[in-house]
This record gives structure tokens, sequence and C-alpha cells, in this order.
């Protein structure tokens, strides 16, 4: 590979490490691969054909867009595991968005009683999602609920559950490298633009209870299977 790299640590971990390790590898290859027109005549022409083929074949937004004006940006250090939630697919990471929602308003919709009520959350979240929200969900919040509980207050509740989640992903990725950080976002908001980044740096204390409680939904609920990428 041309070129020397700031994270050549952890690469190097990575690709002489465990099974755990060797599987985690295509996710991060995936998320460095660039879709970029006459690839073979880019800096990332070191990818060999067959390796190349079955990255193109990823659809998801993943990857960065082709830009005829900027050369491809690499990014290989995953090592802090919050960074981890960038290699999510698309569908991964919409449905942590959606458990994460639903998990920082999981008291408040505890505390709804009346049938009807709770019938019309169904009908917008669904049962799986409400069912969640009412058993594990409200104990796996933890102190994040108060960094959103103030939010937003004129929306309904299943409004609040869905935007939120979202921001959660946003809030998330403030304390990453600007490159990674600035992708991530460009990527969530392409896929919710009614949530921007809004630029703001949690309180480290905050911060931790967030990551807390989405790695909790990431393991628990949305992709029980990723636990081994965060022994890497």
């Amino acid at each position: 590979m041309p070129g020397a790299l700031a994270e050549k640590g952890f690469f190097d971990a990575l690709m002489g490490g465990n099974a755990q390790s060797k599987a985690f590898w295509p996710h991060v290859l995936r998320f460095n691969e660039h879709p970029l027109p006459a690839r073979a005549q880019t800096d990332a022409a070191w990818f060999s054909p067959a390796l190349d083929a079955w990255l193109s074949q990823v659809p998801d937004s993943l990857r960065e867009p082709p830009s005829s004006a900027s050369k491809p940006a690499f990014f290989w250090d995953f090592q802090e595991d919050s960074r981890k939630l960038a290699l999510l697919d698309d569908s991964r990471l919409e449905l942590l968005a959606k458990v994460s929602g639903v998990t920082l308003h999981a008291r408040e919709m505890a505390k709804i009683v009346e049938r009807e009520a709770r019938l019309a959350l169904t009908e917008v979240l669904g049962k799986k999602l409400v069912e969640y929200a009412l058993a594990r969900g409200q104990y796996q919040t933890g102190a994040a609920g108060a960094i959103v509980d103030q939010l937003h207050t004129d929306l309904p509740l299943v409004e609040r559950c869905r935007l939120h989640g979202w921001l959660a992903l946003h809030l998330c990725a403030s304390r990453w490298p600007e490159l990674l950080r600035e992708r991530f976002v460009q990527r969530l908001s392409g896929m919710c633009h009614e949530v921007s980044y809004p630029g703001d740096v949690l309180a480290e204390t905050d911060w931790q209870a967030l990551w807390r409680m989405l790695k909790k939904c990431l393991l628990r609920e949305v992709a029980p299977s990723w636990a081994a990428y965060f022994t890497v």
C-alpha cells in the first residue's frame, strides 16, 4: 500500500490478529472503497481486480460518493469502539437509529397506560419496537435520556423517538476524527434530512452515557454478532 499510515499500529494488529480481526477487516476495506470512475487511474489502484469487483457490489451509502474534484481520502483507525458504528451497513444503521430513539424515550413510553394511546404508538413505531421499549428498553436508557428529554418537546412522542435516534448518532460522532466524522455525518444527513449535525461536542460524561446506550442497543438488539468486533 503506497504511503505511510498514521494508524499503522492498529492496521498491523488488524492484519495479523485473530479470527475476529480477520472477519472485521472486510468492513474496514469496504468503508475505504471509493466508487470513483476510472478506478485504475486513481490512488485506489492497489486493489486487486477480484477484490475491487467484490467491493464495488456494495450498493449502500457506506462508501464515499464519486467526486472528480478530489482524491479519495482513506480512514483506517477503528480501534476506538464508537467509531465502528461508521462501518454498519444502511439497514443496520437505520435500525440502530430506530431502537436508540425508543430507548431514549422508553421511560416516557412506559408511563402511557391508556390502551388507545399505546395502540397509536404501535401503529407508528411497530409492535416490536413498542414491546421492546416497554420491556427491555427502559432499562437500557441509563443517563442518556437526560440529553434529549428537553429537546423538541412540542413534537409528539413518536416523532421525538424518530428524530432523537438519528440525533444520538450525530452526537456520538462529535468526538471522532474530522475525516471520519464528516463522512459519517454526510451519510446520516442523506438518510434522515430532518436532523442535521448540531456541531456541539457533548461533555465527556454525557458522551460516555450516550455511547453506552448505543452500544447496548447495537449489540443486544440490532447486531449481536458484532460483539466479536469489539474485541478487535
